[in-house]
């Protein structure tokens, strides 16, 4: 039996952000897209036109933010710049580093989506800022909906906020689905917290199994399917509101 815990998160599939100096001193990141496909926009805000896309997985350079760290200004390879939501993508870095691009007004249409379980996976710290929407979000990933459905009637889940109870899986969970670009069947749990005060808050993911189960699927690269459970094993994220 395995001892990992390997389910989907929308920010499992990251490479690391890396920070670099820019010439003439200005601080830049390098963030990583975790949504299959987003949108690029000319200006920040989603009332600006589209200007292109980028793919899950794909490494973008972020050379300015809004002031309230919403949305962040992206160097295209032809010179050009666009703008995207600061929750479409992961930074390995405080985002406040970067510059604020004057005459950008602060926007508060862009949910900030955190995975309870972060700090495990090696993907956080998280950033977002006083008044954006904060939303609690996992998943699992499985080869079949029979597998799916095993999961859901053996898992047991529990997320808490600061020490306090937010929910069971079962309470804010969505319905199955077949992800036809990867054959598999996922399903996503999701909890809106609205905005959060600022300052520094822990996030505490604890699940376990009534028996082992497994996703049919071969996340460790050993040959053999997957099998999780049945101890109770607790994961954190840590969340920094500015």
């Amino acid at each position: 039996m395995k001892s990992s815990w390997l389910p989907l998160l929308l920010a499992m599939l990251l490479l690391p952000g890396l920070i670099v100096v820019a010439q003439g001193g200005d601080v830049t990141l390098t963030a990583t897209v975790i949504f299959p496909v987003i949108t690029l926009r000319e200006g920040p805000g989603l009332d600006h036109p589209a200007s292109g896309r980028a793919a899950q997985g794909e490494t973008l350079t972020i050379t300015g933010r809004t002031s309230d760290s919403g949305w962040f200004r992206v160097a295209l390879a032809d010179g050009g710049t666009a703008w995207l939501a600061a929750y479409l993508v992961t930074l390995d870095g405080d985002p406040a580093r970067l510059p604020v691009v004057e005459g950008t007004p602060d926007v508060q249409d862009a949910r900030l989506y955190v995975p309870p379980g972060c700090d495990y996976f090696g993907i956080g710290p998280f950033y977002g800022h006083v008044g954006q929407s904060i939303v609690l979000t996992q998943g699992w990933e499985a080869a079949s909906r029979a597998l799916i459905d095993d999961y859901l009637s053996n898992v047991i889940q529990i997320v808490s906020f600061d020490g306090r109870l937010i929910s069971t899986y079962s309470a804010y969970r969505g319905e199955p689905f077949y992800h036809e670009a990867t054959g598999t069947w996922r399903v996503f749990w999701s909890f809106d917290m609205g905005p959060v005060a600022a300052g520094t808050h822990v996030i505490e993911w604890s699940q376990m199994f009534n028996r082992p189960v497994s996703d049919g699927l071969d996340n460790n690269g050993d040959g053999q399917p997957d099998t999780y459970g049945p101890d109770m094993t607790t994961y954190r994220c840590t969340l920094i509101i500015q």
